[in-house]
């Protein structure tokens, strides 16, 4: 038992000094172990953040829960998915947190709760993609409902996650070096790396579809002159527009570290932290901007009629109001209505 008084990184080296080179047979464990437990100093930070995480998880879910409940007679079907994702978001930091808890406390990982975390930041990665294409579609601003998109979107969630948990599968049973060959390890981290692409592909769906919604549905906002939700849309689009940008400068940060090493090996853990806290921001502002309300169901069928001078008056409909994909004629040339969109049922308020 040797005792190290000062921090810092140590190697141990076991050298046979015989020029024949004889067998050396070491018996016995080693254990390493720091003041703080078990757990490596590079991971250290990560237990502390996810515990935070875990708590800001935690009063948010809890604040749209609540909120939910106050205004279930107009909760929308958008809000069960944000609250959902919400969710996903609190167990996984809780299972990273637990995960790291064990290992400093006990010396090992609990294959249990790393492998549920890691399943649980797949799920919520899977499902905020799909809430992009909802939000970004309109839904609860312009659409009451999603139609056969619905359908499409959750499909397309579901293939990610089943490819990415497949991937991590992979990368996992192929670091088992105790049960497996070599050759065996090569051949899993080939199909993971086979998997790649085809995840690729599907993120640059999910990314495009989320952007050519965005612009769509704006313009159909911009057109109809419905100010109120075009601007509430606007503020959803400067949301990943910055969500973005602060993935670009992860990426260029990631290859300044690759060939300068600018972070020491105890600070590399902000890089993966920082992808967190771009996932929560987003989260939060879409939550803030399809917060629980009593509006909230009637919202998507109402239509604002041109202000009078600062007076602003809504026309709210008892019939679906068209979406930007119902506008099949953008010059009012409809052979039904050819003065434009027939409004039944209206309500001057």
């Amino acid at each position: 038992l040797f005792g190290i008084d000062v921090s810092g990184d140590y190697v141990l080296v076991l050298a046979n000094c015989n020029d024949y080179g004889l067998e050396v047979l070491a018996l016995g464990n080693m254990e390493w172990k720091s003041v703080k437990g078990y757990l490596p100093g590079d991971q250290v930070g990560f237990m502390y953040f996810y515990a935070g995480l875990m708590a800001v998880y935690f009063v948010l879910a809890l604040w749209y829960f609540c909120g939910m409940k106050m205004y279930q007679d107009a909760a929308i079907p958008i809000q069960k998915f944000i609250l959902a994702t919400m969710i996903l978001g609190f167990l996984e930091v809780t299972f990273r947190a637990a995960d790291l808890i064990i290992w400093n406390v006990e010396g090992v990982q609990s294959d249990v709760v790393t492998y549920t975390a890691l399943a649980l930041g797949v799920l919520k990665r899977g499902s905020s993609r799909c809430l992009g294409v909802m939000v970004a579609m309109g839904w609860g601003v312009v659409r009451d409902t999603l139609g056969t998109a619905l359908v499409k979107i959750i499909f397309l969630g579901l293939l990610y996650t089943g490819l990415v948990i497949a991937q991590e599968f992979f990368f996992v049973a192929a670091e088992d070096v105790q049960t497996i060959s070599s050759t065996e390890k090569d051949e899993l981290l080939d199909l993971a790396l086979l998997l790649l692409p085809i995840i690729f592909v599907v993120n640059l769906i999910f990314y495009f579809w989320i952007l050519s919604s965005l612009n769509s549905t704006a313009e159909y906002l911009r057109n109809m002159n419905q100010t109120s939700k075009l601007r509430r849309h606007l503020r959803l689009r400067c949301l990943i527009i910055t969500s973005l940008t602060v993935v670009a400068a992860w990426f260029i940060l990631y290859l300044v570290q690759a060939f300068t090493r600018i972070l020491t090996q105890d600070q590399l853990w902000v890089m993966d932290a920082a992808m967190h806290a771009n996932y929560l921001f987003v989260l939060v502002g879409v939550s803030i901007l399809w917060r629980p309300n009593s509006n909230a169901k009637d919202y998507a069928m109402q239509m604002e009629l041109p202000a009078a001078g600062d007076d602003e008056n809504e026309l709210e409909l008892s019939c679906v109001v068209p979406s930007a994909d119902d506008m099949a004629f953008d010059d009012g040339n409809d052979p039904d209505h050819p003065n434009g969109v027939r409004v039944d049922g209206a309500v001057l308020g």
